[in-house]
């Protein structure tokens, strides 16, 4: 009899637990059917979400490319709608979900771009004349803006945006730093050297006298002249202060936005042309210094130094090591120019590697030219806003 009492309470607690467990289920289902609407509402409005930041991050990275491209282009070309253009361009290169945007003429302003302090903020000026900034305003808003892939909760199915970007010449200081050393006195045809004076020297030459004609010497005055004439031209207006060097480095002219004194002192050595050897790395120092530490330099433009020479590195320090220098305990940029067949055109590359700049070859003076031309309108330009 008792152990029939036993079995009776355990059948009952086992119904018990059953009928318990039943109910359990049956609150679950019902809480997950009221649930799975607000997981996927909520699911929906994370993905729109995070389609948004994408969309954003697209379009600013599209107005950052077609503010830069037509600011490159106002620098080489100061052609608006040439500036325009390229900005256009940029734009369809870079697709925003999928798809390019439209850019219209209006969305593109001129004007200029100055700051005060090397940490200070930029700040942009619409104007017509002295242009040195771009600035870009790409919109997704044309047609009602994007289509959301999902929309709950949001209130619309349609999304738009707009990024602004201002993209800006560095103002620059800049230091040219050129050869004067013996070899110089000869023609970008002709192998330097003792002995032989250059061909078309006249009878009885020698240093101390008027340089020879078609010298490579006076086809680096003539690019230096061009160099200055580019960098007139531009809407602002650089410091430029000049080293030359041959077995000494000399600090001729100081940083200056007059460019007068700049021809007169190479014309000195056209006059007096001295002999010496090749130091470049002491007129690499010497620039570093001037577009540096002189009392002229501005703070916040950015400091480059460009060095031409027609020889091979055979005195004084090392211009690879100077270089380096320069760029990562000075922040300074260095651009080199090797002229004639004779030059180290492998050194002075590695040259302007070290100093995180670019190296050009010339082998006549219309090259040599071209390419301080090019380096005129093609130094940096900045994001700034």
């Amino acid at each position: 009899m008792h152990l029939l009492k036993i079995r009776m309470r355990q059948s009952r607690a086992k119904s018990f637990r059953g009928r318990k467990g039943v109910r359990r289920k049956g609150t679950v289902v019902i809480l997950v059917a009221f649930l799975l609407p607000v997981l996927l509402a909520l699911s929906a409005f994370a993905i729109s979400l995070a389609y948004m930041e994408s969309v954003r991050t697209d379009v600013q990275i599209a107005s950052d490319a077609a503010s830069r491209a037509a600011c490159r282009t106002h620098a080489i070309t100061f052609d608006q709608a040439r500036s325009i253009a390229a900005a256009q361009q940029a734009v369809q290169r870079n697709t925003i979900a999928g798809s390019s945007l439209a850019l219209p003429n209006s969305a593109v302003v001129f004007g200029s771009s100055t700051r005060s302090t090397s940490n200070g903020l930029y700040n942009f000026v619409e104007q017509s004349r002295n242009v040195n900034a771009v600035r870009v305003n790409l919109s997704t808003a044309s047609g009602g803006g994007l289509k959301l892939p999902f929309h709950y909760g949001l209130g619309t199915d349609r999304f738009a945006t707009q990024q602004t970007s201002v993209a800006s010449h560095s103002d620059l200081d800049i230091v040219l730093v050129i050869d004067r050393s013996g070899s110089m006195a000869f023609g970008t045809d002709e192998i330097s050297g003792p002995g032989a004076p250059p061909k078309r020297a006249p009878p009885s030459w020698d240093f101390g006298q008027p340089v020879p004609p078609g010298s490579r010497w006076l086809d680096a005055v003539d690019a230096a002249k061009d160099f200055l004439k580019v960098l007139s031209l531009t809407p602002h207006q650089e410091n430029v202060g000049l080293v030359t060097y041959n077995l000494t480095s000399t600090i001729e002219v100081n940083m200056s936005t007059d460019y007068s004194k700049i021809v007169p002192a190479l014309d000195r050595y056209s006059k007096n042309f001295p002999v010496g050897g090749t130091a470049i790395g002491n007129g690499i120092y010497d620039g570093i210094w001037l577009v540096r530490s002189s009392p002229q330099v501005r703070p916040w433009a950015t400091p480059v130094i460009i060095v031409l020479t027609d020889g091979i590195w055979n005195f004084g320090f090392d211009p690879v090591s100077a270089a380096m220098h320069g760029r990562f305990d000075r922040q300074t940029m260095t651009y080199t120019i090797t002229f004639s067949n004779e030059a180290d055109r492998a050194l002075m590359s590695r040259v302007a590697n070290a100093g995180g700049g670019k190296h050009y070859h010339a082998t006549n003076s219309l090259e040599l030219s071209d390419i301080f031309r090019t380096i005129a309108k093609d130094l940096p330009i900045l994001t700034t806003e």
